[in-house]
C-alpha cells in the first residue's frame, strides 16, 4: 500500500491550540482542564471532611477511654488530696466523650454540636485537673482542641 493512501486513512488529530485554531498556546492548560472544576473540588472537599470526621471520632473515642481510666485512677489512688470527686467527674466525662464519638458517626448536626460541647467541657475539666497531673492535662487539652477543629472543619465543608 503506498504511503499516500495509508496516510490518508489515518485520522490526524485536531488540537484546538494549533495555529489554525487561532488560540494562543498559553490557553492549552485551560482547554485541557475538566469541564466542571467544581466536581473535583467537591470530591476533594468531601474527602477532607470524611478524613476530619474519622480523625475526630477516633480521637474522641481514645480520649474518652483515657478520661475514664484517669477517673478510675483518681478514685483508687490515695495520696495527699482526696480526688474521688474528680475521679467520678472524669469517668462521666469519658462516657460522654465515647457517646459523642458514636453520635458523630451519624453525621447529624446535633452530633457535631454535642461533640464540640463535650470537648469544651473536657478542656475545662482538664484545665482544673492540671494541678494534679500537668503533662497529661495539657496533652488532653491539645487533643480536645484538635477534635473541635476537626468537627468544625467537617461541619463547614458539608454545609
Amino acid at each position: 500500500m503506498p504511503d499516500s493512501i495509508a496516510g490518508s486513512l489515518i485520522p490526524t488529530p485536531v488540537h484546538p491550540t494549533t495555529p489554525d485554531a487561532g488560540l494562543p498556546a498559553e490557553l492549552d492548560a485551560d482547554v485541557l482542564a475538566p469541564a466542571d472544576p467544581t466536581v473535583s473540588e467537591r470530591i476533594r472537599s468531601d474527602f477532607q471532611a470524611a478524613a476530619a470526621t474519622i480523625a475526630a471520632v477516633t480521637l474522641l473515642g481514645i480520649i474518652g477511654v483515657a478520661q475514664t481510666l484517669e477517673g478510675i485512677s483518681a478514685i483508687t489512688t490515695t495520696g495527699q488530696w482526696d480526688t474521688t470527686g474528680w475521679g467520678i467527674a472524669h469517668i462521666l466525662l469519658g462516657a460522654l466523650l465515647v457517646a459523642a464519638a458514636a453520635a458523630l458517626c451519624t453525621g447529624r448536626t446535633w452530633a457535631h454540636a454535642t461533640a464540640i460541647v463535650v470537648a469544651v467541657v473536657a478542656i475545662a475539666a482538664n484545665l482544673s485537673w492540671r494541678i494534679y497531673d500537668p503533662a497529661w492535662s495539657v496533652l488532653i487539652i491539645v487533643l480536645d482542641a484538635l477534635i473541635i477543629g476537626a468537627v468544625v472543619l467537617r461541619h463547614r465543608r458539608t454545609r
